[in-house]
């Protein structure tokens, strides 16, 4: 089995193939209809063509997410994200997941990446599902509560008026539910449904042909039974990181267009890269590398990263022979031997916690020749706090509430300014900035995610490499291409530590 991918893209851009393939993929694995379904279909198959399809999911404001195994399609969520004047709402229309694919968080992942948006107004969806509804609740760390969606029955019957199949809405103070003419079989799901063994379960209950209306909102308070749902989220930053570092556009990111001028400045430092071995650690798109390949056809250069869509766009942008690149690990061992080591702009404080940016740096030790330069910089911490907004600085582990309640933004996706103090909180007990980030670009699946950073005093830094084994020849606050000034600490353009050290 090839890995699975995702991907997200308007309705109306899904291909004759593609409908067909949702097709099939619905009919085969949704469900079967309840014995009380009109029109003798009780019992039968649930069916969906991709005329269907094609008919009534291709229109404006329409978007589907889509799991794929190489090239079929195994799992597909439709909804529907539109802005209203209370601000924009997404409204899932249809989930399924190939039977034989199921129990491997391909649907969590699907509707995660819909509900998940911070600042969107209302998250909603129709379904006899329960467990449906729970994932509805955690992504959005509220409970579906019938008294809450009677308090936006305006913005709800807007909604629904935009869903064909919703008719006849019952809201009042005990469930929220409509007729929607789907007679599902659900009786396996009652048999043992979350309902039953649960006390927060607010819906109520549903005759033959209904289906939950289940809304969350933005305006509503979010609730304590789901805290650990969102402790859980912060602590998958790491695991998240290969994908939204992945993400970023640097093409747009003024920060790093300066690899001439870092260069430059790097190769008047240790004496030129004629003859050298380099390592460009972290290498992203590949600019510092590239900018060798480009002045110094003598240099041996290697570019690694973590990220495979970075690793790609490098290899697309260099045309120099002395440049390659590769997918790697930085807390993996590294192989061969470097004259020169550069690590720069957050390599090191990208991971959380302390011992995994260590292990980094030990392993670029161990592959510096005796002699050899590290060249290195990370955020600094003290501009971080400096800058942050009264109430900011807190543990952000006992208060979690305060990281759902910061606004999120699409700063890594657009500029790279990520030193906004409006969209961030500062951990100053375990030294972390947390931020919110949005991906939206078609392609890739939306999403949100929770990014921690380790950023740095000047001490801090210092102690940590010097710790390692190195020997610090040159550390300062810098701003990005303009490395021979130094800066104050909190300079508003020193967004950057600077060191460069030997290996002695």
């Amino acid at each position: 089995m090839s890995s699975i991918t995702y991907l997200s893209k308007p309705t109306e851009k899904l291909t004759p193939e593609e409908l067909e393939q949702c097709s099939i993929l619905f009919s085969n694995n949704y469900g079967i209809y309840s014995m009380d379904a009109p029109g003798g279909k009780g019992g039968k198959q649930i069916r969906m063509s991709s005329k269907y399809y094609a008919d009534k999911y291709i229109k404006k404001h329409y978007r589907v997410a889509l799991a794929k195994d190489g090239n079929d399609i195994i799992g597909q969520a439709f909804y529907i994200r539109e802005r209203l004047d209370e601000g924009i709402y997404t409204w899932v229309l249809q989930l399924v997941v190939n039977k034989n694919y199921r129990r491997q968080g391909i649907a969590s992942k699907l509707l995660y990446s819909i509900w998940g948006f911070s600042n969107d107004c209302a998250w909603g969806l129709a379904t006899t599902n329960p467990y449906t509804v729970r994932t509805l609740e955690r992504a959005t760390i509220r409970h579906a509560d019938p008294k809450e969606i009677m308090k936006h029955q305006r913005l709800v019957k807007k909604i629904c008026d935009k869903v064909p199949y919703v008719q006849d809405l019952i809201i009042n103070e005990t469930t929220s539910k409509a007729n929607t003419n789907f007679y599902v079989d659900a009786k396996k799901l009652n048999e043992n449904r979350i309902l039953n063994d649960e006390t927060d379960w607010l819906l109520g209950e549903l005759d033959s042909g209904e289906e939950w209306i289940a809304f969350t909102f933005k305006d509503q308070p979010f609730d304590s039974d789901f805290i650990d749902e969102l402790k859980r989220i912060v602590s998958f930053s790491e695991e998240v990181l290969k994908e939204a570092y992945g993400r970023m556009d640097m093409g747009k990111h003024s920060w790093a267009k300066h690899a001439p001028e870092e260069i430059l400045f790097i190769g008047e430092y240790i004496g030129g890269f004629s003859g050298k071995k380099v390592l460009d650690a972290g290498c992203g798109h590949g600019r510092h590398s590239i900018e060798i390949g480009r002045t110094c056809s003598q240099a041996d250069v290697l570019g690694v990263d973590f990220s495979s869509s970075n690793i790609d766009n490098a290899r697309k942008k260099s045309i120099y022979k002395n440049v390659r690149f590769e997918i790697l690990d930085l807390k993996q061992p590294l192989k061969g031997s470097f004259d020169v080591i550069l690590c720069l702009y957050d390599v090191i404080g990208s991971y959380p916690n302390d011992e995994d940016n260590r292990i980094v740096l030990k392993n670029l030790y161990e592959c510096c020749n005796p002699g050899g330069y590290l060249v290195l910089s990370v955020m600094n911490l003290e501009l971080t706090i400096a800058n942050a907004l009264d109430g900011n600085i807190l543990n952000v582990e006992e208060n979690p509430e305060r990281l759902y309640e910061l606004p999120a933004s699409d700063i890594m996706q657009s500029t790279g300014n990520i030193f906004k103090p409006e969209y961030y909180l500062v951990d100053d007990v375990h030294r972390l900035v947390y931020r919110k980030e949005q991906f939206s670009e078609e392609g890739p699946l939306p999403g949100e995610y929770v990014i921690r950073d380790r950023r740095f005093t000047m001490d801090e830094i210092r102690d940590m490499v010097t710790s390692i084994g190195f020997k610090i020849e040159l550390s300062r606050y810098v701003q990005a291409g303009k490395w021979p000034m130094e800066l104050d600490a909190i300079d508003e353009k020193a967004k950057e530590i600077l060191i460069i050290a030997r290996k002695v």
